[in-house]
């Protein structure tokens, strides 16, 4: 029986307005045969030989060869791309061979071909064998509906069963299908990077959920992007990881791509501090991949967007990234040479489709947090602290007449007018209990903070034809910092677009732009150390509040006596006035433009050009006025007692104005050759070229006084005599020192070579490479600094693919990976020199004897390079059970030689140090990336991502020991002490209190004292370090018919931290606060048995004892690990069929909750985010339990 039409299966839907379209094609099909169109003809044989092309430049071939003219709809034949392999075909099979995976059909209508989209009339067939109905989902691992997978038959004949394979239909968005076949047909479903999933048609058969996972045999896939190229993760053999960016875009509590990615990315450990640009101001939270490798430079990743160095990603617009890749180790980041031992971030923008019409974006959130927690700081209270006062209070060792130059804080001034008859005992009391039953924390809270409020938005669009695709984006950021009147406005352009003229050249230009304005007010800081709790700043009838003892170091007898003889207020100081009296404004205005250029040459062999250039201009304003009061108080050092001129402007302000601008370029040139041979057996790339680079910063300063501004001008100021003094003021006399001009600019150049290469045998085995010379301005002129390589080797094995392994059905993707690399960690600018440097000795600015002087600065070292970083690293790559469980493992060890820092000299050279390498560091640990699908049906879906670190950091060695570093106050302090991991943490060994009440410690002998002159470096015990030993995150995703709910933690095991204790043991305890630790100090012999903490004495001139035995005990020392809910997001998709009549593709809203604490390990009630590990004092807590909104919409 001849076959004349295949029957693949009918989706179960409606489609309105069919009859009109049918009578449309009908009536061009009778218009064609009527008018005998036709076209030239160049022969009816087709040779075709292409590889992943469009289907409409396959048609387009056909066309120049046959002749035939083509109908068809454009967004018809978008989709998958197609390989095409025709020897001397006929016309009509060169047709159907094309269109297989398509749901299309064809006409041949005299020299025209007519395309149509299968119709559901024409999938119904009286040759189904015993009719089945099916449905189920098409989703990835993460449940994510793959729209555009093909559902291809197989289906049974009435003869001799044979089976014939029928064209494809690709489903929606929705990923779901319901169609009728014939029981016993085989259902192929495809989809491009992922590997093809069968089953056979049966009765009864249950909803299918069709999880497809990943091709590790689809080895053309680009999924990985190193800056220079892109690979499919199958051939790369390093370390690299891709964040969740789905988990990334919503992350809305932050618009800091490095803060983002805390928890996703396997080695990467994202701190609480931030690093700053200087001279843009750009603020990016501090990270480190797999460890610290340096003492003395940056340890933060090289930054990359679209293929070129960036200094950060601040321009970037969070909703335009579509890429994020962390390359982790020598392998991966080699090609970066002498700036990639700290790991690279590599971001891709996002990019225009060719053939798409053109799709208008939405998305925009609005984060919400509180005003900080106002009891997390742990401080007396204000009758705890009137309380203590009068404990210690001692008027014989602390005279009032000696108060002269120290502040007075209202209690104080109470205790001393009693002890000195001014005022009766009940008076006082009466006083100091009105103090003590006031609490300032809410009055603060109201008028010094405000709810943070961040909203972001983007509109974007994208589209092309088949030479032109774009893709741009508009977004504003807007933010009200927590102190009023701050509050910055962002703007970003984003614009990237791709040109193919033809099929030889294609070149590409991606631009970002950016414009930010901030500006804020002269904001008080309130801290409860510094704030006295019963201070109030407004009065019963809400008028501000003066308390001048806060900021005045004077008494207040001095204060008025001054005040009499200058004219100048220091009498008034009101923290709610002086926020009026002074702003500080920043604009900056940054533009990033990356072009690419390929250009193909011959078979295989392209050129590639990539060509960067960046500015960033900034202007930033801050000014004070007279008013304020440390303006006043500082006018009277050069108001003369003779009543004469005084020296600075009483009137007007002071006016600091900083222009910068960061222009930075890069041109790369490379040819890039790509071989496939044997059917892909043989794979072969190989890249080589030139790269320059270059960075200018520079920047002027100007300080003027008594700035007008409403005039705009400065008055006449010798700034000169200023600096040298002048004399008979009525303070005595006054220095100013300050430099009304500077001018810095800051250089540096990169001229390097580079060649990668890699080779994948069988799609099994595969080596790769990579070799770069650096020069740079940075380095010493020396040739063995120039001329110095990076380089990396690495290979893989495809276990997976062996033969041996095929019976074991469980394991879907098994391969080891094995690499070895250089890495380089450059020199700061200035750090190197050729020549000796001097430089003015301008550290006395009255006239010198001798006349001026110069100094040698920095001493020449031509011979000075980057230091060194060899990494190895072994891994595993798997998936089981289908896919359901997958990840990877790594191990690395990273040796770090040729530490940059200040080695000791000669003395007789004139200098004590000098800038050279010496030193050595190692870095070993583990990286798990572990991802399951736990439950998958029609209505819902559960997956897991565990992220798992592992880093042990020892410093082997970094020059001779100096002698302050056997001192224990170094090595309580030191950031870094040989044989120790970086930012050791050393301690006491704490032996109690004594009968006095003095603290004792353990010496290394085993002996106790408390003198402090016996105490050595040895005697302090390790207890870890700061930096956490274990990092990671763990996100869980449930998703529910058009509900999805995602759960972020992040957590970080093993750092140690000083907790905050009482520091206060000696002295007057006036116009500042301390720990609620001093109520339970020492205060009699016996309460050594009952209490750690040292009693207190007014001498502060003691020597027979050491506090800080205490303050830095062992037992003042805690676990810093902590697991913190990072994010709770419930997200809502809209039904498509209510959004349909407003034009509208898709929509989501969410929901998002942060920052929940769910297990500490300190007993304490610290947040070890709020907290200075090294010192041990709480910062202020906000930001917890903070919420947003958001919406995406896809027009």
């Amino acid at each position: 029986m001849k076959i004349n039409a295949f029957i693949l299966g009918r989706l179960i839907h409606r489609r309105p307005g069919k009859l009109i379209l049918i009578m449309k094609l009908t009536t061009f099909i009778l218009i064609l045969a009527l008018t005998q169109v036709c076209a030239k003809g160049f022969g009816q044989k087709i040779n075709l030989n292409e590889k992943d092309v469009s289907l409409e430049k396959i048609l387009q071939m056909i066309r120049q060869q046959s002749g035939y003219e083509f109908f068809y709809d454009v967004k018809d034949l978008q989709g998958k791309k197609i390989t095409v392999k025709l020897m001397n075909a006929a016309v009509e099979d060169a047709v159907k061979q094309s269109l297989v995976g398509f749901p299309l059909s064809y006409k041949i209508l005299n020299k025209t071909i007519v395309l149509t989209r299968t119709s559901v009339t024409e999938m119904v067939n009286s040759e189904v064998i015993d009719p089945v109905r099916i449905t189920g989902k098409i989703t990835d691992s993460l449940g994510k509906p793959l729209e555009g997978a093909t559902i291809s038959v197989q289906r049974k004949t009435r003869e001799k069963d044979i089976r014939i394979s029928s064209s494809g239909l690709i489903v929606g968005p929705s990923g779901e299908f319901e169609m009728i076949v014939g029981e016993g047909d085989k259902i192929f479903i495809t989809y491009i990077g992922y590997a093809a999933f069968s089953f056979t048609a049966k009765r009864n058969l249950a909803y299918q959920n069709i999880v497809l996972q990943k091709s590790s045999q689809n080895l053309t896939e680009v999924t990985v992007s190193t800056g220079y190229q892109k690979l499919s993760k199958e051939r790369v053999t390093g370390s690299f990881a891709k964040p969740d960016m789905k988990v990334f875009s919503n992350r809305t509590g932050t618009m800091d791509v490095v803060a983002r990615l805390e928890g996703q990315i396997a080695g990467l450990s994202v701190g609480q501090e931030y690093d700053i640009d200087v001279n843009t101001g750009a603020k990016t939270r501090k990270s480190l991949i797999r460890g610290t490798g340096s003492m003395l430079l940056s340890t933060e990743p090289l930054y990359v967007l679209n293929g070129v160095i960036i200094k950060d990603f601040s321009l970037v617009n969070i909703d335009d990234i579509d890429d994020i890749t962390v390359l982790k180790d020598a392998a991966a980041a080699a090609i970066w040479g002498a700036q990639a031992a700290n790991g690279v971030i590599v971001v891709n923008t996002k990019s225009g489709k060719k053939n798409q019409r053109v799709r208008v974006s939405y998305s925009g959130f609005a984060d919400f947090q509180n005003k900080p927690d106002m009891n997390y700081e742990k401080t007396l209270n204000s009758r705890q602290l009137i309380e203590s006062a009068k404990e210690i209070f001692d008027p014989t060792f602390y005279p009032y007449n000696s108060l002269t130059y120290s502040m007075i804080a209202p209690h104080e001034t109470i205790l001393y007018n009693r002890s000195g008859g001014k005022i009766t005992e009940a008076q006082a009391n009466a006083s100091l209990d009105s103090l003590a039953n006031i609490d300032n924390r809410s009055q603060a809270k109201d008028l010094f903070y405000r709810n943070t409020y961040t909203t972001n938005h983007t509109v974007s669009a994208s589209g092309g034809n088949n030479m032109y695709s774009f893709y741009t984006s508009l977004g504003y950021t807007g933010s009200k910092g927590p102190a009023p009147g701050s509050n910055s406005d962002t703007y970003k352009i984003g614009f990237n677009q791709d040109f193919s003229p033809n099929d030889r050249i294609t070149t590409g230009l991606s631009v970002q732009l950016l414009s930010s304005k901030a500006k804020g007010n002269n904001a008080f800081s309130y801290n409860r150390m510094s704030v006295l709790p019963y201070q109030l700043f407004k009065d019963a009838q809400g008028n501000n509040l003066s308390m001048p003892y806060m900021v005045s170091r004077f008494s207040p007898e001095l204060r008025d006596s001054y005040q009499t003889q200058s004219g100048v207020d220091l009498s008034t100081y009101s923290p709610l006035d002086e926020v009026n009296y002074g702003y500080s404004k920043n604009n900056m205005l940054s533009v990033n433009a990356v072009s690419n250029t390929t250009i193909k040459l011959w078979k295989g062999l392209s050129f590639l050009g990539t060509y960067g250039y960046s500015t960033a201009p900034r202007t930033t304003k801050s000014y004070e006025d007279h008013a304020k009061y440390s303006s006043r108080a500082q006018s009277i050092d050069f108001i003369p007692v003779d009543g004469s001129e005084p020296y600075i402007p009483l009137t007007g302000g002071t006016l600091n104005t900083i222009e910068a601008n960061q222009r930075n370029w890069t041109v790369r040139n490379q040819l890039v050759y790509n071989y496939t041979g044997r059917e892909g057996k043989d794979m072969f790339t190989f890249q080589g070229g030139h790269e320059a680079s270059e960075s200018l910063t520079n920047s002027t300063k100007t300080y003027v006084l008594g700035w007008d501004e409403q005039l705009q001008t400065s008055a006449d100021v010798d700034y000169k005599l200023l600096k040298q003094g002048v004399f008979n003021t009525i303070t005595g006399a006054g220095f100013l020192y300050i430099f009304p001009y500077q001018a810095t600019e800051v250089f540096s150049r990169f001229n390097s070579y580079f060649a990668m290469g890699s080779y994948t045998l069988n799609q099994k085995y595969t080596i790769d490479g990579s070799w770069r010379v650096d020069k740079s301005s940075l380095f010493g002129s020396d040739i063995s600094a120039q001329n110095k390589p990076v380089y990396s080797i690495g290979g893989k094995w495809n276990m997976a693919s062996e033969n041996f392994m095929k019976p074991i059905t469980w394991i879907n993707q098994l391969a080891l990976r094995a690499t070895y690399g250089i890495t380089g960690n450059s020199p700061y600018t200035g750090f190197a020199t050729i020549y000796d440097v001097i430089s003015p000795e301008q550290f006395l600015f009255y006239p010198q004897i001798a006349g001026p002087s110069y100094g040698l600065a920095t001493p020449a070292n031509r011979k000075l390079s980057w230091e060194t970083s060899k990494t190895i690293n072994l891994g595993v790559d798997f998936g089981i059970l289908n896919g359901r469980l997958r990840g990877n493992m790594e191990y690395y060890r990273k040796n770090t030689s040729n530490l940059l820092g200040f080695l000791p000299l000669d003395p007789f050279t004139g200098l004590g140090s000098a800038a050279s390498n010496g030193g050595d560091v190692v870095n070993r640990g583990w990286n798990i990336s572990l991802f399951s699908t736990n439950i998958t049906s029609k209505d819902f879906s559960w997956n897991t991502a565990l992220i798992f670190s592992a880093n042990r950091n020892k410093l082997l060695s970094y020059g001779p020991v100096k002698s302050y570093e056997n001192q224990p106050d170094f090595r309580t302090s030191a950031t870094y002490v040989t044989g120790y991991s970086y930012m050791p943490l050393f301690a006491y060994k704490y032996a109690g209190l004594d009968n006095q009440g003095d603290p004792q410690i353990y010496l290394a002998d085993g002996t106790i004292t408390k003198d402090p002159s016996k105490v050595q470096a040895k005697d302090l015990v390790y207890m870890g370090s700061t930096i956490p030993k274990f990092n990671g995150g763990m996100s869980n995703t449930f998703k529910y018919n058009q509900f999805t709910l995602m759960l972020n933690m992040v957590y970080n095991f093993g750092a140690v931290m000083r907790r905050d204790v009482n520091e206060f043991y000696t002295g007057r305890l006036s116009t500042w606060n301390v720990s609620p630790e001093f109520l339970n100090r020492w205060k009699k012999p016996g309460d050594e048995n009952k209490t750690n903490i040292p009693g207190y004495r007014a001498d502060p001139n003691y020597f027979d004892r050491s506090t800080s035995f205490y303050t830095l005990a062992d037992i003042n020392v805690a676990d810093a690990s902590y697991v913190k809910l990072r994010e709770t997001t419930l997200g809502y998709d809209l039904n498509p069929k209510l959004l349909k009549g407003l034009k509208i593709q898709s929509a989501s809203l969410f929901v998002q909750m942060k920052n929940i604490m769910l297990w500490k390990a300190n007993k304490y009630g610290i947040d070890p985010e709020y907290h200075d590990f090294r010192r041990g004092t709480r910062a202020q807590r906000a930001g917890e339990h903070s919420m947003s909104i958001g919406v995406n919409i896809n027009f």
